[in-house]
């Protein structure tokens, strides 16, 4: 199995030749991956956004996207805290529902309805934990 190539985004020349590369192995004309548009994006943090797309053959426009992209996305890393709450039922219904709300770092939040069982919320809160090893 080979590994990923680990595009430069430190420098331009040393990330024309990897697009260069990486073109010459494809057939036909795929979309160039993430990595390549990501290091653009660095490098065009760097030099101007133009001469990065014309250096690199890239649609400067699309490369804009990604640069905006860029930063206005948190860096991904896992998540060192995740807030659980749990909401009890209230008040007498004939269809009680509690909720589990999990919500990561970047603001994301999964909302599942647990009803008033909380062995539901310790079952879901240690699947969660257990993930993570």
């Amino acid at each position: 199995m080979t590994t990923p190539t680990k595009f430069s985004s430190a420098d331009l020349l040393v990330l024309q030749r990897q697009v260069l590369e990486w073109r010459d192995a494809q057939s036909g004309r795929p979309r160039l991956p993430a990595e390549i548009w990501d290091a653009a994006a660095a490098l065009a943090q760097q030099h101007r956004p133009s001469s990065v797309a014309r250096t690199l053959g890239l649609s400067y426009p699309k490369l804009r996207q990604w640069m905006s992209r860029a930063r206005s996305e948190p860096p991904s890393a896992p998540a060192r805290f995740v807030e659980l709450k749990w909401v009890p039922p209230s008040g007498p219904s004939s269809d009680p529902v509690g909720w589990a709300e999990l919500r990561d770092a970047s603001g994301r939040v999964l909302r599942l309805p647990v009803g008033n069982d909380s062995q539901v919320l310790l079952a879901l809160a240690d699947s969660f934990w257990r993930q993570g090893r």
